[in-house]
């Protein structure tokens, strides 16, 4: 007796190595990509806070400097903690044309833990200020 189109009982087992080794090799090769993918965002993320918080050190060392009450024209650099973390806070002090006004540019640096070379500049405010009224 002959059977057509049905297939032995021994067919149906289960996949072969072949084509285990594949399907596992298809999935690292997926796997390494997402965690690639997923590493670069990480990054990005940590970046973001870093300059956010960059920029909230800059606004407060304004502050500062507003209500300093003898401003000075020239460079100073000042190492402030906040948020847990050690910041560099450059800043140049310039006359402008108008007399009584003071253009102030604070550049915020840190060391970042990817980038061991030099201290990464995260946020730079420009703004104007009043100078002693004397």
């Amino acid at each position: 007796m002959v059977r057509l189109g049905l297939k032995s009982k021994h067919a149906n087992q289960g996949f072969t190595l072949l084509e285990v080794m594949l399907a596992v090799a298809v999935f690292a090769a997926a796997a390494s990509i997402l965690l690639m993918a997923g590493s670069g965002t990480l990054q990005k993320v940590q970046l973001l806070e870093e300059k956010t918080l960059a920029v909230q050190v800059a606004e407060n060392y304004l502050s500062e400097l507003r209500w300093t009450k003898k401003k000075q024209s020239g460079n100073t650099e000042k190492e402030i903690k906040f948020a847990d973390r050690e910041w560099l806070v450059k800043s140049v002090i310039k006359t402008t044309e108008n007399k009584g006004i003071l253009r102030v540019e604070i550049a915020v640096e840190r060391k970042l833990s990817w980038r061991e070379d030099e201290p990464y500049q995260l946020a730079t405010l420009v703004a104007f200020m009043e100078a002693d009224a004397t």
